[in-house]
């Protein structure tokens, strides 16, 4: 089979709760197999992570007009950031796809792995999802990330580029492969072409080998070919 990890791009609580507004759509089945392993409101989780050092930093501020009201708003109004991330994760497809009970068993284990091995990426949401028609059982899992020991500003924060370092992972360049996994040389400077390895392709990479090994556990065998990241089921198609 095949497993899936990659980042949404939406974050729908209403959906991943299945709300009595969520289940009315077409493609849920109202009877079906859903599950919310954890579920903190996004306000509450923001209070509980930032909650002190927002206050914190209110108090060393001489001018109201540099202190913070909300820093979830903050977040939310600076583009360079998400208030949440949401990855979707799944095991095979549509037409090749473990028994629910297996697929519930499997995510379930990689949860737990996902928040003991990734502190700094502090876990609110957690569905299961088996109750949409047509489509394999998944899992919603939305993270905050938390950057800590910051000298400026608020010494907690929402940074989701330290967070990944402090796990290890880096933006870097590195080699372009040619189809015998030698380096792919530029002909006019006679060195190898680069090609961007982000961190969040690091993160995501890891994942899928962390989802891989746990599968395993469990008597499947995963076997992902080279597919362009559209051709996976995206947020849009499973909400």
């Amino acid at each position: 089979m095949t497993c899936s990890f990659h980042h949404g791009t939406e974050y729908v609580p209403s959906h991943n709760r299945r709300t009595s507004k969520a289940t009315k759509e077409a493609h849920i089945d109202e009877a079906g197999i859903h599950f919310s392993w954890i579920d903190e409101n996004i306000t509450d989780a923001y209070d509980r992570l930032f909650g002190e050092a927002l206050a914190e930093y209110n108090a060393k501020q001489k001018r109201n007009d540099r202190k913070i009201k909300s820093y979830l708003q903050n977040v939310r109004e600076n583009s360079k950031l998400r208030d949440v991330y949401e990855c979707i994760i799944q095991i095979g497809n549509e037409k090749n796809h473990p028994d629910e009970e297996l697929a519930r068993n499997i995510l379930a284990e990689y949860v737990n792995e996902f928040i003991t091995k990734n502190p700094s990426l502090v876990v609110i949401g957690a569905y299961y999802h088996a109750d949409e028609v047509g489509e394999t059982p998944h899992l919603h899992l939305d993270y905050i990330p938390v950057a800590q020991g910051k000298k400026t500003g608020l010494r907690i924060r929402n940074n989701q580029t330290e967070a990944l370092r402090v796990l290890g992972y880096e933006t870097e360049y590195v080699d372009r492969q040619d189809n015998n996994g030698k380096p792919k040389i530029n002909t006019k400077t006679g060195e190898p072409y680069k090609k961007l390895y982000s961190a969040e392709m690091k993160f995501q990479e890891a994942e899928r080998i962390r989802l891989t090994e746990i599968c395993r556990k469990y008597g499947i065998e995963i076997q992902n070919p080279n597919r362009k990241p559209e051709e996976y089921s995206t947020s849009k198609q499973l909400r």
